[in-house]
């Protein structure tokens, strides 16, 4: 059996969604799915079989779809430009507002889970489904649930108590008070595995900070999907945020899926082995240049050496890196960012042409890897 296992992380949520897509394309299906937080919510759309439903949600979400809250005034903490003072008000407003009412009000999020969530659908489906929560009332106990295990009318109150934070103005469920399960395991693998016939579990991951149990049953192949940056704060719900962790979560898990390389971009069919032959296949010219830079005589391949061995000097890197990881990390440290499109697949060779117009040479012009790889450059100018 495969399962699925969603961490915490608030509107990093959208990662997950964006890698699901992915999966979902090539066909993947789960026996079950457990999550934690916004996993938790996540996760009871795919147990109920309506991950495009679920997809649809997400390329709307703002602030004020969870929370009653002005998006404008609210885009204003996560902007690189400070907090204007004409705002200060209303953020003082919003903090006298949860204090006197003992926390923020959820009843927007309360009525996204009932129009998102459908009890029976979860029930009748064929995927196992859990969620953490823990009970504050009960000596902080927590609480590993499944379907089968939540009474009759009770998921989407369970579902709620895994993401409620502290901040939230949490109602009880059965006389009895809950919080985020993030605080106990954000990342619900163990449960998934005490529940039996798990031989592999695929995990989307938002690299959240929150506890993380270790994996009991070493057997049980684990595969992670990661996000490659920074997926922004938990509480960051403005659009072009969640438009953004939902395109990284489908190039992220595009990696995982193809075996692509790369940190910050996506290279496809690249090995050492490639790529020697890709620099050793340069003209006799390239050579001539790259002798008289490192100022060393020798053949194609030894200069060609010399490359990698300068190139690894360059990085730093107290990582035992292959020289393919080293020839890439190289190349994207030298991009501009601003400068190439993140979000599509390359080959080594249309890199290198994207990279006349967004290399960072100019920085450091005296260093002999930089002219190097400008040198490499050069001779894929259209």
């Amino acid at each position: 059996m495969l399962g699925l296992v969603l961490e915490g992380g608030g509107a990093k949520g959208a990662f997950h969604i964006g890698a699901l897509k992915a999966l979902f394309e090539r066909g993947f299906q789960f026996s079950g799915v457990a999550g934690t937080s916004i996993g938790a919510l996540n996760g009871a759309m795919v147990a109920q079989g309506d991950f495009e439903k679920c997809y649809d949600f997400w390329k709307t979400v703002t602030p004020s779809t969870l929370l009653e809250i002005d998006d404008e005034k609210i885009a204003s903490i996560f902007n690189d430009d400070k907090i204007q003072i004409k705002e200060i008000p209303y953020f003082i407003g919003l903090a006298k507002s949860a204090i006197s009412n003992k926390g923020i009000s959820i009843e927007r999020l309360e009525d996204i889970v009932n129009q998102l969530i459908d009890e029976d659908k979860i029930r009748e489906s064929t995927i196992d489904f859990g969620v953490i929560t823990v009970d504050i009332s009960s000596d902080w106990l927590p609480i590993e649930i499944f379907k089968d295990q939540m009474p009759t009318g009770m998921l989407k109150k369970y579902v709620l108590a895994s993401a409620y934070y502290p901040a939230f103005r949490r109602p009880r469920i059965d006389g009895r008070s809950f919080i985020d399960g993030g605080i106990y395991d954000n990342c619900p693998v163990n449960p998934l595995i005490r529940r039996g016939g798990y031989k592999r579990i695929i995990v989307i991951s938002t690299l959240s900070k929150m506890p993380a149990h270790q994996v009991a049953d070493k057997s049980i192949k684990i595969d992670y999907i990661t996000p490659s940056k920074s997926l922004g704060n938990t509480l960051d719900l403005r659009n072009k945020n969640i438009l953004e962790n939902l395109k990284l979560g489908y190039y992220d898990a595009i990696r995982y899926l193809d075996k692509l390389r790369g940190e910050k971009y996506y290279f496809t069919n690249v090995n050492s082995s490639y790529i020697y032959n890709l620099i050793e296949s340069q003209s006799p010219e390239f050579f001539i240049e790259l002798s008289n830079l490192f100022n060393e005589k020798g053949n194609k391949k030894a200069l060609t050496g010399r490359l990698f061995k300068e190139m690894k000097g360059f990085l730093k890197s107290d990582k035992a890196l292959e020289d393919a990881d080293v020839f890439l990390k190289t190349l994207e440290i030298l991009t501009d960012e601003k400068k190439i499109e993140k979000f599509k697949i390359y080959t080594i060779e249309s890199f290198l042409k994207e990279m006349q117009i967004s290399y960072k040479y100019k920085k450091n012009p005296n260093n002999q890897v930089v002219q190097a790889i400008q040198l490499l450059i050069n001779t894929y100018r259209s």
